[in-house]
């Protein structure tokens, strides 16, 4: 039976009553007494470790479908949560939800919501998986913060990547190598495109949609590209004081790289900073 089809969806949280660790999820059930107690990866070693009667589950929202409540798991279960030591969810909120056809997405001014994997705006790029251009980045105390690579602080040197300074052994590199090699699963779909569609097919029918004329994967072909192309002039999409970046301009002084408003680009200037951001500073 399909989720949606369940008769009740629900939003939870599960408490570890020895040391507060906590658990988000979303279940959806015919029956709220079902047992169920998360099937998130920590939290079943947690269970092992101090054992299930030491943990607690609340139900603490209801809602109609199944897609609500994973909308709603998307607004709580962050990036920024999911590298909180004390919780034990490794996916993003709805990512669960993601493999029903569905992708978490967010527009140009940062709203989030769940599409198909096959809407054209996110095949096209117009919409964006939420997780896009960001990763976990460590300041010198080590604590972690979810970011992008255009963050002043990571531009700057105070915030790098989590892998930095941290050497492995030969020994753990290829554990690791087994350990991808195992989990690793062939791709049961694919894309393929001609000058009019992409479209999402069985790798297994890939040789006679090749024998068709298409090709493999999802270039976009121009006159997609213009199509989007001409909607964003009409919309004046991004241009003039639409553009996020409008009236700012990026400066330097040799230690390190700000953003200013150009109407303070003069004194800056006469303070001895460089117009422009300098990418690595010695």
């Amino acid at each position: 039976m399909r989720k949606n089809n369940r008769k009740y969806h629900y939003f939870y949280k599960i408490t570890n009553l020895i040391n507060d660790h906590f658990y988000y999820g979303v279940h959806n059930t015919d029956n709220l007494d079902d047992g169920y107690m998360g099937s998130g990866t920590r939290l079943k070693r947690a269970y092992k470790k101090y054992g299930i009667e030491n943990f607690k589950k609340e139900i603490l929202k209801f809602f109609n479908t199944s897609k609500e409540a994973f909308e709603y798991e998307v607004e709580i279960v962050t990036e920024e949560l999911k590298i909180d030591n004390n919780c034990y969810n490794i996916q993003g909120g709805g990512e669960s939800f993601n493999t029903s056809g569905y992708v978490c997405v967010k527009d140009n001014i940062g709203n989030t919501f769940f599409v198909r994997t096959d809407d054209p705006r996110y095949i096209n790029g117009e919409l964006k998986h939420v997780g896009k251009g960001l990763f976990v980045a460590k300041d010198k105390n080590g604590n972690h913060y979810y970011i992008s690579k255009e963050d002043p602080r990571f531009i700057s040197g105070e915030l790098v990547g989590c892998s930095k300074g941290i050497k492995y052994s030969e020994e753990h590199n290829k554990k690791l190598k087994e350990i991808i090699h195992i989990v690793h699963k062939p791709h049961k779909t694919c894309y393929v495109c001609n000058e009019f569609e992409i479209i999402k097919i069985k790798v297994t029918d890939k040789e006679a949609y090749l024998n068709q004329g298409y090709q493999e994967g999802k270039k976009y072909h121009k006159i997609i590209r213009q199509s989007t192309s001409d909607t964003h002039k009409k919309l004046n999409y991004q241009m003039g004081e639409k553009n996020s970046q409008y009236g700012t301009c990026w400066i330097h002084n040799d230690k390190e790289n700000k953003k200013i408003k150009k109407e303070e680009l003069e004194n800056y200037i006469n303070k001895g900073w460089i117009k422009g951001r300098k990418m690595k500073f010695n």
